[in-house]
């Protein structure tokens, strides 16, 4: 006889510090204390993400005669008890939610450093999470799908879940080319003999760094890097009804390695008449999204490319229904996209844009 519990034990050290964890506890009567036939067992098991994160809210289907589903609890725990001893059963969890969830143009920077062969992957779950369109191989074709999800062009991968997972155990044979491997999805219990436990590791796809919130996603978060990269415009005044070219500019660097910023102008004042992209710009249509234009905003999501050493230059048809500087009506909504910039070799930038007042 045996019984197994999810709970949550709570440690404190000397100087009062608390912190608590959640752990399987698991009951045995060897000696057969307890009276009665054994007929049932439980299959269990915590999904955690790459970080470790138990992750609640995660459907966990469990395939027989009669397929049922569980969802993981806020400890990460699932438990289907009372299983008829003997039979055959696979667990398998599935969280297709989500998809922009941890995604940003700094993932694709990071696909694009591994492709060039400048910082390549050394853990295999990375190559899992850039395989965004499930070819089994990392190519620029992923580098499209992921950017497309950001600039609002597609809602989800057209040919991967949003979340993937492995079993916790797993070992690669080679770890540096685990898309060369099929793994088994499913926990797998041939004849059910007693308690079984299946742990799960999720893999958000698309998201790199893994900077994913797997308990619940609120939009893109905004930058909260000390380091800042700054776009300069030259400041004016917008007169009512006139029809106006403005400018955006971002020089050439060597170390620019990437930026992605929903540039905003307030519906309620202005429009975004017309983008364009001027010649000689290092942006092509390919890097800019216009979903929800109709509100103002044009998204952009751009990296660098050894071939292409121009500076990026959006041109922006405005129109608005009072004077008003422009400084006061184009702004940066980090609420939609985070501004960033990606400087080889130093962490996130936020993007901010600054104004010359002087011609004003």
């Amino acid at each position: 006889h045996e019984r197994t519990l999810s709970v949550e034990v709570f440690f404190m050290d000397l100087a009062g510090n608390l912190d608590s964890c959640t752990t399987l506890l698991q009951v045995v009567d060897e000696d057969s204390v307890c009276v009665g036939t054994v007929i049932f067992g439980n299959l269990n098991g915590f999904v955690k993400s790459r970080k470790d994160i138990y992750m609640q809210g995660v459907n966990v289907e469990l395939h027989d005669a009669n397929p049922l589903m569980r969802q993981t609890n806020e400890g990460g725990y699932y438990s289907f008890s009372r299983m008829p001893l003997g039979g055959s059963y696979s667990v398998r969890p599935i969280h297709d939610v989500e998809h922009l969830n941890g995604v940003t143009t700094n993932d694709i920077v990071q696909i694009q450093r591994h492709i060039l062969g400048l910082k390549e992957f050394s853990d295999p779950l990375k190559f899992i999470a850039a395989d965004a369109n499930n070819s089994g191989s990392v190519t620029t074709s992923d580098i499209v799908e992921i950017r497309k999800l950001i600039l609002g062009k597609i809602d989800r991968f057209t040919k991967n879940q949003s979340w993937r997972f492995i079993q916790s155990d797993y070992k690669f044979i080679d770890p540096l080319d685990p898309l060369s491997e099929i793994w088994d999805n499913d926990f797998k219990v041939e004849k059910l003999n007693g308690n079984h436990y299946g742990n799960y590791t999720g893999i958000k796809i698309g998201d790199i760094d893994d900077s994913n919130r797997p308990n619940g996603f609120a939009g893109n978060a905004t930058s909260r890097s000390q380091l800042k990269h700054r776009i300069f415009l030259e400041d004016q005044t917008l007169e009512p009804g006139k029809v106006v070219d403005v400018d955006i500019v971002i020089p050439y660097s060597a170390n620019l390695e990437g930026i992605q910023a929903a540039f905003q102008i307030d519906p309620m004042i202005g429009t975004i008449l017309e983008v364009t992209i001027p010649e000689f710009s290092a942006l092509t249509t390919d890097h800019i999204g216009d979903k929800f234009l109709n509100k103002g905003v044009l998204l952009t999501s751009w990296i660098a490319s050894p071939a292409n050493q121009n500076d990026l230059k959006l041109r922006l048809k405005l129109q608005v229904n009072r004077a008003i500087k422009l400084s006061d009506i184009l702004t940066l909504n980090h609420d939609i996209l985070a501004s960033e910039a990606y400087v080889q070799d130093k962490d996130v930038h936020q993007l901010l844009l600054e104004f010359n007042q002087s011609n004003a």
